[in-house]
Order: structure tokens, then sequence, then C-alpha cells
């Protein structure tokens, strides 16, 4: 009898290892895919930031070189488009 609940316990024992080492490899794999997914978004922002960069120089510019320009842009970007 004692053979049997050696066995048993052992076979328990491996089993449940298993079903451990299965969960972590499935959290492995979930972090992994969110860490594509953060970096997708930081490269996202980057370029978002680096747009809107481009167009403050350029509202810059429009201002010294044409403030008429740059006036009615800024009315049309501040009541047309909300």
């Amino acid at each position: 009898m004692k053979k049997y609940i050696n066995g048993i316990l052992g076979l328990a024992t491996v089993a449940i290892l298993l079903i451990t080492i299965e969960g972590q490899r499935r959290q492995i794999v979930k972090y992994k895919q969110d860490g594509v997914i953060v970096d997708s978004l930081r490269q996202e922002l980057f370029n978002a930031q680096a747009q809107l960069g481009r167009y403050e120089l350029t509202q810059e510019h429009m201002k010294e070189t044409n403030p008429k320009a740059e006036q009615e842009f800024e009315d049309y970007f501040d009541k047309q488009t909300e």
C-alpha cells in the first residue's frame, strides 16, 4: 500500500508542477505581447508629437511672415474644429 501512496503522491506532484509551468508560460507569452503593444503605442505617440511639433513650428513661421493668415488659422482651429 505504501508503494501506491508514494506513486500517487509523485504523480500528483508532477501534475501540479506541469500545471504551474504551463500557467507561467502563458503569462510570459501574454507579457511579451503586451510589451509589443506598449512599444507600438510609444512609436505612435512619438510620431504624433513630432507632427505636432512641425505644426507648431509652421504656425510660428506663419506668425512672423503672414500674421493675418496665422490669425485666420488660429480662429478656424479654435472655433470650427471642435
